[in-house]
């Protein structure tokens, strides 16, 4: 999947909205505001996004949306959320670090951190054409942090110490980023996964980037972290080449090669020194045991060739970056500054919840939250008062539960919708009728008391009294 610079940039002094593989209406997905459309490949669309609201505390982001005929499938779904679940533990300087997975409506998508910069693929395009190859040292480096970022991934484990078996099985020019800056990172761990689930259970087979499969990965076989290292052993043959080693005109001629032709040395077809020649085809054997061991191992054979070469510093790659695109990175920091000082388009939900914050809760009906007036022990009596109506006070309990339940349903719409003075301020008609209806029992119970007491004492032959209270 390619990520570039944005092709709706500034107009008119500000970032204009990119709304094309997304409805009109869409200008957020989850808290994160959309700003333009950076690229769009066979599993996602990728955005650029800002996050956070306040000015001067804004980041830009990427998010990646899954497109609509795959955020359909159940399937894919339940996969695509416990891969990148996986993914999101990732947090290695040569992995781009998952920010958050999650879903808007029938939207699902993962924020993840901006590289400024190009693909790898871009890379080797634009070299091709302005005949600016990278020297074999720079290309062992940037293929050596590619590997250390995969060797981290491979080696992760869970709480227990277990390992957790991390296979990219996508490892590609298009995977791996370079920036501006010198910075090179791994993309795409859990979609890629969960897509080639996927894509093994549906009909029409085997789906991805057959031309970066491993043998085993190309014979529907069981594959372990060794196809990642075959993976980047095809990409460094295509970096210092600046060939394809697998394209055919089919698929199935495509994968016949990967399985049965032998591989060509680099030397055949380009200037490659030997030391680097054999970490190539020693990544590139046949049988996976006859690899390096792990991605790790190969990363340390070809940071030995960089840095062996006098001259060599990982600064020159950034030099190289900005070199070769030298527009593309002058737009990025328009872009970027831009992007940081657009206006944002606030959360209706959250700017509501702010702007309750201090004020008197909506309520409706009778409730036992202490208002302006009243007193608690009033509030006692309108309870006191309803027990001892037992026939009217079990209808108006009835409403009364009514209006609480019915407030307790509008409450959300409360909070996104400011209330009138009226609503909050004053007593319901409710509320007064429970709070009079109380004050007279207890004046009638206090006036039945006195006259108890003022009664002079019966006389000790009288009869008992048959009259009940």
């Amino acid at each position: 999947m390619t990520v570039g610079t944005p092709s709706d940039l500034r107009q008119g002094g500000r970032l204009s909205q990119s709304r094309n593989g997304m409805d009109d209406a869409v200008r957020r997905l989850g808290r994160f505001q959309i700003i333009g459309r950076l690229a769009t490949g066979g599993m996602a669309e990728v955005y650029l996004a800002l996050s956070g609201e306040l000015p001067g505390f804004r980041t830009l982001i990427v998010v990646k949306r899954i497109l609509p005929h795959l955020a359909s499938n159940g399937q894919f779904i339940r996969m695509f959320l416990d891969e990148a679940r996986l993914a999101a533990l990732l947090d290695h300087p040569n992995v781009v670090r998952i920010i958050e997975v999650g879903h808007d409506g029938e939207e699902y998508f993962l924020a993840m951190e901006l590289v400024q910069g190009k693909p790898l693929s871009a890379v080797l395009r634009k070299a091709a054409r302005e005949r600016r190859p990278p020297t074999p040292a720079l290309a062992a480096y940037l293929i050596a942090q590619a590997a250390s970022g995969l060797g981290y991934a491979h080696g992760l484990t869970d709480g227990d110490g277990q390992p957790l078996g991390v296979v990219h099985r996508d490892v590609s020019p298009q995977n791996v980023l370079v920036s501006f800056e010198g910075a090179v990172k791994l993309i795409d761990f859990g979609v890629a996964r969960a897509f080639g689930r996927v894509a093994h259970t549906s009909p029409g087979g085997l789906k991805g980037k057959i031309e970066y499969m491993s043998p085993e990965q190309a014979s529907a076989e069981e594959v372990d972290h060794r196809a990642d290292v075959f993976a980047l052993g095809v990409v460094l043959w295509e970096v210092l080449t600046g060939r394809r080693l697998f394209r055919r005109e089919t698929e199935l001629a495509t994968m016949r090669a990967i399985v049965d032709d032998p591989i060509p040395r680099p030397s055949e077809v380009a200037d490659v020194p030997p030391e680097l020649e054999a970490v190539v085809m020693r990544a590139l054997r046949k049988r996976r045991d006859a690899r390096y061991s792990s991605a790790h191992e190969m990363a340390l054979a070809l940071e030995r060739y960089a840095f062996a070469n006098e001259g060599f510093s990982p600064q020159q790659v950034a030099g190289y970056m900005k070199g070769l695109f030298a527009p593309e990175f002058l737009q990025w920091r328009k872009t970027a500054t831009a992007a940081l000082d657009m206006q944002v388009e606030p959360v209706e939900q959250g700017n509501a919840r702010i702007a309750a914050l201090g004020a008197e809760p909506v309520t409706q009906g009778p409730t036992m939250a202490l208002r302006p007036g009243l007193s608690s022990s009033g509030l006692r009596l309108g309870t006191d008062a309803q027990t001892g109506t037992q026939s009217r006070g079990s209808r108006s309990q009835g409403s009364s539960r009514g209006s609480r339940s019915q407030g307790s349903r509008s409450q959300p719409h409360s909070q996104t919708a400011p209330s009138s003075p009226s609503s909050t301020a004053a007593p319901s008609k409710g509320d007064r009728v429970w709070v009079y209806g109380g004050l007279a029992v207890l004046a009638a119970i206090t006036a039945a008391g006195a006259w108890m007491l003022a009664r002079p004492p019966a006389s000790t032959g009288a009869a008992p009294s048959t009259r009940t209270w």
